[in-house]
């Protein structure tokens, strides 16, 4: 990477700190970098002894602080997609009344990304989780814990307890504080117990909100019939208001024409291809990454090219 570019991260790293208001350990935390590399990184060092700072680090480091590392042309533009919108109105109302919210929406939809945009916006004591199928309650805990910079010791009440004191804490400071729970239709009925539990003592001191598919609404369903583990308490205290996405589908040209994809063959054929905004970055950025290193337009041909697919059927003269 050149030392023009690792310049640029480090000035826009710091200018995002004394913006925030963030300190360098919780930097770390959001960017995912250890503190002896993000130390150096930001006193202007691209190795740490003999050894040189893989690029990926300052990639990490660009990614979470906003700072653009690759030509304008090739970036997928972000569009404020009806999606978009309602998941940063819902994050904000859940914010500003300190109280929890379910998002839900189909996969490739946006939901991740938004919710890293918002981080992005607000870093300042906005904690995401993501969940999959081998997370348990204690790594919910020690995450906290760790994203937090609570105690690690005790028992499990004893360190849930810690967690709850310190969101207290934050609030009565005048902050704000959110949890957001991503993808959160991998929770187990173990986990939502933990998240009831945490709930309950920081309702009106901090916001939880969980973002995930359709699949979470049924399995919080499902749990709440078999009444074990807590669950209609769990459910009762989280579903008030859930809020459900729009389909993407209807609002795919719209978007393509956001981002500057005029040909109509081409907006034909994604429409042909694509169910939702993931699916149509899937296809669609490698090309435009390509057209931009070429110098070339996106446009229906070029894109049947770059992905080997059969030419269209031209109308005989």
């Amino acid at each position: 990477m050149q030392q023009e570019l690792i310049n640029r991260i480090i000035d826009g790293a710091q200018e995002y700190m004394r913006q925030h208001e963030l300190t360098q350990a919780e930097l770390c935390q959001q960017a995912d970098i250890p503190p002896a590399y993000l130390s150096n990184m930001l006193n202007g060092r691209t190795t740490i002894g003999n050894t040189a700072i893989h690029e990926q680090y300052w990639i990490k480091l660009s990614n979470s602080v906003g700072v653009t590392i690759s030509d304008d042309t090739a970036e997928w533009k972000l569009v404020m997609t009806p999606q978009f919108k309602r998941i940063i109105a819902t994050l904000e109302t859940s914010r500003t009344r300190q109280t929890a919210k379910v998002i839900i929406g189909d996969p490739g939809t946006g939901k991740t990304l938004t919710i890293e945009k918002y981080r992005a916006a607000n870093p300042k004591y906005t904690y995401v989780l993501t969940m999959h199928d081998l997370i348990s309650v204690v790594d919910i805990i020690n995450m906290l814990i760790d994203k937090t910079g609570c105690p690690a010791t005790g028992s499990k009440a004893m360190r849930l307890a810690n967690l709850i004191i310190k969101f207290r804490e934050l609030h009565l400071k005048g902050y704000q504080p959110m949890i957001i729970i991503d993808e959160a239709e991998n929770l187990k009925p173990h986990t939502m117990k933990l998240l009831k539990g945490l709930f309950d003592g920081i309702n009106k001191y901090c916001s939880i909100v969980l973002v995930g598919t359709n699949q979470l609404i049924t399995k919080m369903t499902a749990a709440k019939k078999k009444d074990k583990d807590a669950a209609p308490q769990f459910y009762r205290r989280f579903m008030p208001g859930a809020v459900t996405l729009p389909e993407p589908k209807h609002g795919l040209q719209r978007f393509m024409q956001e981002i500057y994809i005029t040909d109509t063959g081409l907006q034909k054929l994604l429409l042909e291809l694509c169910e939702n905004y993931g699916e149509l970055n899937a296809w669609l950025e490698p090309v435009i990454v390509e057209a931009a290193a070429k110098g070339v337009k996106v446009d229906e041909e070029f894109f049947r090219t770059y992905h080997n697919l059969p030419v269209a059927n031209r109308r005989r003269a």
